[in-house]
């Protein structure tokens, strides 16, 4: 059985966690689930991972450029290089997109405020500008 993912380590210290495709495929399914339970249309949702540099269509954009959607198809992108990224800056950066396909009128704070009453946890941004999940559970 294989360690839940693949860890970059630095004179024996864990510096950084890939999270596979697959891996990452398995957290949009729970994500999806769970917004689904309250938004059915949400069921619906698909993933598609981009090997790309930048959201399609551009050629330069911000490190913090991670995830967008397409709510018309019910689908949510998330480019490869997010697979650096921490276990919970992922889920945060799913319950984001994905509260913005279950609610498309929603800004991004709003789209944060549901992803976190969905979630049971609050989503926030780290020093990088990029969604997170808090540590702990909503009161």
């Amino acid at each position: 059985m294989r360690a839940p993912c693949q860890c970059e380590t630095r004179f024996a210290t864990v510096v950084r966690c890939v999270v596979t495709r697959r891996e990452l495929v398995a957290l949009f399914a729970a994500e999806r689930a769970r917004f689904a339970a309250r938004y059915p249309s949400v069921a619906r949702a698909s993933l598609a991972v981009i090997d790309a540099r930048c959201p399609t269509g551009r050629d330069r954009c911000a490190p913090r450029d991670l995830a967008w959607c397409y709510p018309a198809t019910g689908e949510v992108c998330v480019l490869a290089r997010a697979l650096m990224r921490s276990r919970a800056s992922l889920v945060g950066l799913l319950r984001h997109e994905l509260a913005h396909l279950a609610r498309p009128d929603l800004d991004e704070r709003g789209a944060d405020a549901l992803a976190s009453r969905v979630g049971g946890q609050a989503v926030r941004y780290g020093s990088d500008l990029v969604q997170t999940v808090a540590p702990r559970a909503l009161h």
